[in-house]
């Protein structure tokens, strides 16, 4: 489990407004080549106090999504499967499915959570979710 502090700096209203623009801040913010330099006093706007963040498998590199979402009132789970590349136009190396949970607190969008899981010989991405 990862812990974090957060940022003084004001959310962007593209990002906290919808359930699309927190997902794409989510992708934004981590995806990109290595070694550029990434946001994280705006990756820290996104999540709320106690977020926890949980991983199954290591997963490293650009993500490309395939978002499919529940939604109850004012909380969200999303399903997005993603894959990721060594180089920005190599080969597909890995891919997963991330489970990203969001609540609505009556202004904005906030991450409580968020799990992950790169795909294996023993655990496919189901075709319904692109597999």
């Amino acid at each position: 489990m990862v812990t974090m502090a957060f940022s003084q700096t004001k959310p962007l209203d593209k990002d906290i407004s919808s359930v699309d623009g927190m997902v794409n801040a989510f992708y934004e913010i981590v995806s990109g080549p290595a070694g550029q330099k990434r946001d994280w006093d705006r990756d820290k706007t996104l999540y709320s106090p106690g977020i926890t963040f949980t991983t199954v498998t290591t997963v490293n590199g650009s993500p490309v999504i395939n978002t499919m979402t529940h939604t109850y009132g004012s909380i969200v789970q999303v399903w997005s499967t993603y894959e990721f590349r060594m180089t920005k136009d190599g080969a597909v190396v890995g891919r997963g499915i991330n489970g990203i949970q969001l609540y609505h607190d009556g202004n904005r969008w906030w991450i409580k959570s968020a799990i992950w899981q790169s795909e294996s010989d023993d655990v496919k991405i189901p075709s319904r979710y692109g597999g």
